[in-house]
């Protein structure tokens, strides 16, 4: 596995955008705690807008939601009234699928819609 000049190059230029990122996002975190704080958002979940000189500040504390498919089950079976609050989404089993034949690949194929995802490049200091 051979390496050019300008490889290596390119590869420090990555590394100190990625070091830079990441003082750059440590800041932003510092910056967005101390406005939180000082316009004194204590919301367990919802919005708020302040207005900041120049700047429209919104503040927002969302809530993340996971349904425990055992429990569901119990919950439908005793309350088969509120079904329709719970939708069901289909999804590929990443581990079932590269165990498909051809001949079965090509038939589920038909229902799936392939994109390639971004390239990603992973970065490890190694010593000279």
């Amino acid at each position: 596995m051979g390496t050019t000049t300008r490889t290596a190059s390119l590869a420090a230029v990555l590394a100190e955008a990625k070091k830079n990122e990441a003082l750059a996002k440590q800041a932003r975190i510092v910056a967005e705690e101390a406005l939180v704080a000082e316009v004194g958002f204590a919301k367990s979940e919802g919005q708020e807008t302040y207005d900041a000189g120049d700047y429209r500040v919104t503040v927002k504390q969302p809530l993340t939601r996971k349904l425990d498919a055992d429990a569901l089950r119990d919950v439908i079976a005793e309350h088969p009234n509120l079904s329709d609050a719970v939708r069901y989404k289909p999804e590929l089993v990443a581990a079932r699928v590269k165990t498909l034949t051809d001949e079965e690949w090509s038939r589920l194929a038909k229902a799936v819609e392939t994109k390639p995802g971004k390239v990603s490049v992973t970065l490890k200091e190694v010593a000279s």
